[in-house]
């Protein structure tokens, strides 16, 4: 058992983590896309946004074209929000883990940085952020995973294999549970 937790990485989500700072944060997907007007593969049935004209918030049932763009525009708002406040988290280092995602130029990383625009939609992720890192005023640093050295193994106590099992539960659970999230 450790002294103290300092030095344990943590796993939290970008919710959670605002306030906070950490030494090395790591944001993997961090380009991936999920349109905010679709439930799994069809288009949602109820839609939850703020109506400008009528300054109150709008439970709709069924869609309307003006629906999904109120949706998706405070959507991607709030993503924006969060992405700002993933990536201010850290002390020092910052590691984005972003991929080849369907369409990954609506992400919020991708509107942040311009890879929406006609210019930059048909270019790779990698490419694109190496032209951007070219820019002497940007201070950043593109490498593919396979470019990453092989991870070393630590050097310290082993422990034999059967220490690492799960220990099995003897008695029964009880399956009348629910798991909430008060924000």
């Amino acid at each position: 058992r450790l002294e103290s937790d300092a030095g344990l990485i943590k796993i939290i989500t970008q919710h959670k983590s605002k306030g906070l700072e950490y030494p090395f944060v790591f944001v993997p997907y961090v380009n991936e896309y999920r349109d905010p007007s679709k439930q799994n593969n069809s288009t949602r049935r109820i839609f939850r946004y703020y109506d400008p004209q009528t300054k109150s918030q709008i439970w709709q049932l069924g869609q309307s074209e003006r629906a999904i763009q109120l949706l998706r525009e405070q959507e991607q708002a709030e993503n924006i929000r969060l992405l700002y406040v993933a990536i201010t988290r850290a002390e020092y280092q910052c590691y984005l883990g972003i991929g080849e995602y369907p369409d990954s130029e609506l992400s919020p990383i991708g509107l942040a940085l311009g890879k929406q625009l006609p210019q930059n939609i048909d270019i790779s992720w990698h490419q694109f952020l190496s032209v951007l890192c070219q820019d002497p005023d940007n201070y950043c640093n593109v490498k593919l995973a396979s470019q990453l050295p092989e991870p070393q193994q630590q050097v310290g106590m082993q422990l034999p294999f059967a220490d690492l099992m799960a220990k099995t539960s003897l008695r029964g659970f009880e399956q009348k549970w629910r798991v909430h999230s008060f924000s």
